[in-house]
């Protein structure tokens, strides 16, 4: 029997952040008010069509939010424009869980409209990827010595509690083995050892053999995984584990690799004790923001 040789191993991931949870500090000064229609004003401010170039690909062009100074803006000197500078930079962390918001912020950007910039918003401001903004906002505003009387507040979604085999399917999804490649000799033979990468958190997923698709499960899945090292790590090692399982190396085709791995590595890490609780660990950090509690993690 062929054993296979092992090649690098490539992981593509989204790096985990470290949050930062320090209180905002108050200011001494007297609060100034301020009304919902200046800070609305200055959210959408937030919001460009950057230019870009690549020595490859030449000139291209992405949407950002929350981003001055790619959006050729100025530093932050006002009141006003710190505390909603730091709402997007503290809500981001939350809003790497959207990529519908974002895959149609791009789609906006290559269209041909004339009012792309206002399409970009648009697509950015659906009412999931403003609530992350306007919890962060009250107190940021009155850290910085303003009252807004008539800011709405943040919809407070209904939670509802599922167990760890209802979510564990969907963490296992953002651990995605790519297809396997084995170069290919000049008569067609294998002409090297196979090589072997990975997806973590991103676009890439396994979400779609999924029967069906909990919105609130993925959305808590990708958030959780996303931001804890656990997953990351043990991943990584539990594709090094099953690429040694003697029913992996008797495979003959890289298809079936696939398939094998597909079927192993997610799942793995999923049930590992140590990942899930890191993940009921991330998930109490972001208790405002996700509308599930899992059965079983500790408070």
């Amino acid at each position: 029997m062929h054993r296979l040789a092992i090649a690098a191993l490539v992981i593509a991931a989204c790096a985990p952040r470290t949050l930062d949870t320090g209180a905002y500090p108050p200011v001494a000064t007297a609060p100034r008010a301020v009304k919902w229609a200046e800070v609305r004003a200055e959210i959408d401010r937030l919001v460009c069509i950057a230019s870009f170039h690549d020595a490859e690909i030449g000139a291209y062009e992405l949407p950002l939010f929350g981003a001055r100074e790619l959006c050729g803006m100025t530093a932050a000197s006002t009141p006003l424009e710190r505390a909603v500078e730091r709402a997007f930079a503290d809500a981001r962390d939350v809003h790497i869980a959207f990529p519908d918001e974002e895959a149609a912020a791009q789609e906006a950007v290559r269209s041909e409209s004339t009012t792309r910039a206002d399409a970009v918003r648009a697509a950015y401001f659906t009412d999931r990827f403003l609530a992350p903004l306007q919890r962060r906002l009250a107190p940021l505003l009155r850290a910085e010595g303003l009252t807004c009387a008539d800011c709405p507040p943040a919809a407070v979604a209904v939670t509802r509690t599922v167990t760890w085999d209802e979510l564990s399917p969907y963490l296992a999804a953002y651990v995605w083995p790519d297809p396997v490649v084995t170069p290919a000799g000049p008569n067609g033979e294998p002409g090297g050892a196979p090589r072997y990468s990975m997806h973590i958190c991103v676009g890439l997923n396994g979400l779609s053999r999924l029967p069906a698709i909990d919105e609130q499960l993925r959305f808590a899945a990708l958030l959780a995984a996303f931001h804890t090292e656990a997953l990351h790590d043990r991943a990584t090692a539990a594709l090094r584990e099953v690429l040694r399982d003697p029913g992996f190396i008797a495979l003959g085709n890289d298809d079936a690799r696939t398939l094998y791995l597909r079927e192993r590595v997610g799942p793995t890490v999923a049930a590992d004790p140590n990942v899930r609780a890191a993940i009921c660990a991330t998930l109490a950090r972001f208790a405002n923001d996700v509308t599930v509690r899992v059965d079983g993690c500790a408070p």
